[in-house]
């Protein structure tokens, strides 16, 4: 953690990290005050575990910033996190600043668990070639 650019903890990962229990907007910036004091540059706190709207927060020194999303009810999630993690990492590698990283990939992934199809049984993965099929 002390030498990462930016970690993306979801709410039990977090939670586990950070030693407190995390049920709204308040508690994410908590969580991630105390995550981002052990060294990296940004925390990207996930809220997806969180009721309602997808909110995630984006905490960086002097920086609080709200990313809202819809939430779309498909069971087809596994990867989620791991998608994201490398859509911001594709995106800063491409010159785009943190913020914009961020909002790019949350529509990314947004629409990849939109266009998820089933594969076997129980969770699948999100569609990551979503944008071919169309």
């Amino acid at each position: 953690i002390p030498k990462a650019y930016i970690v993306t903890p979801n709410v039990p990962e977090a939670e586990e990290i950070s030693s407190i229990k995390i049920e709204t907007v308040e508690d994410m910036k908590k969580a991630g005050n105390i995550i981002l004091n052990m060294g990296p540059k940004y925390v990207l706190m996930k809220g997806g575990h969180l009721e309602g709207d997808c909110v995630d927060v984006l905490i960086g020194k002097d920086m609080f910033e709200v990313f809202k999303g819809e939430r779309i009810n498909r069971k087809n999630t596994h990867g989620t996190g791991c998608t994201i993690s490398s859509a911001i990492t594709s995106h800063l590698a491409l010159g785009y600043d943190i913020k914009e990283s961020i909002r790019l990939s949350k529509e990314y992934i947004t629409e990849a668990i939109k266009y998820s199809f089933d594969i076997g049984h129980g969770v699948g993965p999100v569609h990551h070639f979503y944008k071919e099929d169309k």
